[in-house]
C-alpha cells in the first residue's frame, strides 16, 4: 500500500506509493565516565576516536600509526592491544550500549553504513570513512553524509597506512552542521497508525 523511505534511502522507483520520513537513530546519552574507565586522566582532554570499521579484522588496524598519533586516543575493537597510552580496546566498554558509545566519543572512523551515517549526523560527530563500494544504497548515504555530516572519505589504502590524522583534525577544525532532527521512528509509526485508523 506504502512504502516508508527513512532519509537517506535510495529512490524507491520499484514503489508506486511512497513517502519518504525523516532518519531513524537511536541515539544513546553521553557516558562522561567512560573516558575515566580507559584510564584515560581527567585533565587529558585529547579526542577519543573509535574506529568501528566493521568486518575489518585487528590485524588490518593501522596500529602502527595510531600508535604515533597521539594527539588522539583511540577505541578499537581488538583483545591484545600494544602497550601504548592512546591506544584502548572495546573490551573495556562491556558495560556500556553500543549507542552510548558512540554519543561518548569525540570522533569515528568506520564505514558509511545507515545506523552509523544516521547517528554520527544526529550527534554532530567528525565522521572519516571508507566506502564498502559493493552496496547499492551507499552512494545515497555518502551524498546525504557529505551534505549534512562533518564527513570526509578516504581510501582504502589510505586506511591501511593510517593516513587519517589530518583528515580528523581538519573534520574536527569544520564548522559544525545544523542538527538533524532523527525522529523518523515516531514519525514513520503516526503515518502506520493514521493509515489504519488507530487514535493515539
Amino acid at each position: 500500500t506504502l512504502a516508508l523511505l527513512p532519509t537517506p534511502a535510495m529512490d524507491g522507483d520499484c514503489f508506486p506509493n511512497k513517502i519518504e520520513i525523516p532518519p531513524i537513530a537511536a541515539v544513546g546519552a553521553r557516558q562522561p565516565e567512560l573516558r575515566g574507565e580507559l584510564g584515560i586522566k581527567g585533565r587529558d582532554r585529547r579526542p577519543l576516536v573509535l574506529c568501528s570499521l566493521g568486518g575489518i579484522p585487528g590485524a588490518d588496524l593501522p596500529i602502527a600509526a595510531m600508535e604515533q598519533a597521539i594527539e588522539f586516543h583511540w577505541l578499537i575493537n581488538v583483545m591484545h592491544l600494544p602497550e601504548q597510552e592512546n591506544i584502548h580496546s572495546l573490551n573495556h566498554c562491556g558495560r556500556y550500549p553500543y549507542k552510548e558509545i558512540i554519543s561518548s566519543v569525540d570522533g569515528v572512523v568506520g564505514k558509511p553504513g545507515y545506523g552509523m551515517a544516521v547517528e554520527v549526523v544526529a550527534l554532530d560527530l567528525p565522521f572519516i570513512f571508507v566506502q564498502r563500494g559493493d552496496f547499492p544504497d551507499e552512494p545515497y548515504i555518502v551524498q546525504w553524509l557529505l551534505q549534512h555530516g562533518r564527513a570526509k572519505e578516504v581510501t582504502a589504502q589510505q586506511w591501511r597506512t593510517g593516513e587519517i590524522v589530518e583528515p580528523l583534525i581538519e573534520m574536527m577544525a569544520e564548522k559544525r552542521k545544523i542538527a538533524i532532527k532523527a525522529d523518523g521512528a515516531e514519525q514513520g509509526a503516526k503515518i502506520i497508525m493514521e493509515m489504519m485508523g488507530i487514535k493515539r
